[in-house]
């Protein structure tokens, strides 16, 4: 009688935090979608980590890093909008310092390097898809315009 009260429970929230991850995804909107995404990414090769957002580590001071996973360490960075060339290298810069502090911070290799844009202009989105391509870079791009 007790377990089935504790399964019943259980499911009842499992589904409360299905329903508020959802709701937090439309309110609190891209980074929390590129999380979800990274982690679906994860699933399928057989990883399983939850993306902590907003991790500050300590590693010359304190570094924000948008997406986290310690174990295995995935890192990224989530920004609403890269509008030029300069602006794609300084985000591919900013991720490279990023990973570098997490691998200190953790001792460990980056297993996951990922660079969220929500909005970019076809031409850059083009630029960026080549550039992450050629550093290994999981890109996840919002709209294109």
């Amino acid at each position: 009688m007790k377990d089935s009260y504790i399964s019943r429970m259980d499911d009842r929230f499992r589904e409360i935090r299905r329903i508020l991850t959802e709701i937090l995804e439309e309110v609190s909107g891209f980074k929390y979608r590129a999380a979800r995404e990274v982690e679906e990414l994860l699933e399928k090769r057989g990883v399983h980590c939850g993306i902590w957002l907003d991790v500050r580590l300590p590693a010359d001071g304190l570094v924000k890093i948008d997406l986290y996973c310690p174990q295995p360490l995935v890192v990224g960075k989530v920004t609403v909008s890269l509008i030029d060339a300069e602006e794609v290298e300084e985000a591919l810069a900013q991720l490279r310092k990023l990973a570098e502090a997490a691998e200190k911070s953790r001792g460990a290799k980056t297993y996951l390097a990922v660079l969220a844009v929500e909005f970019a202009p076809r031409d850059v989105a083009q630029y960026l898809r080549k550039r992450a391509e050629e550093e290994g870079i999981h890109l996840i791009l919002g709209r294109e315009y």
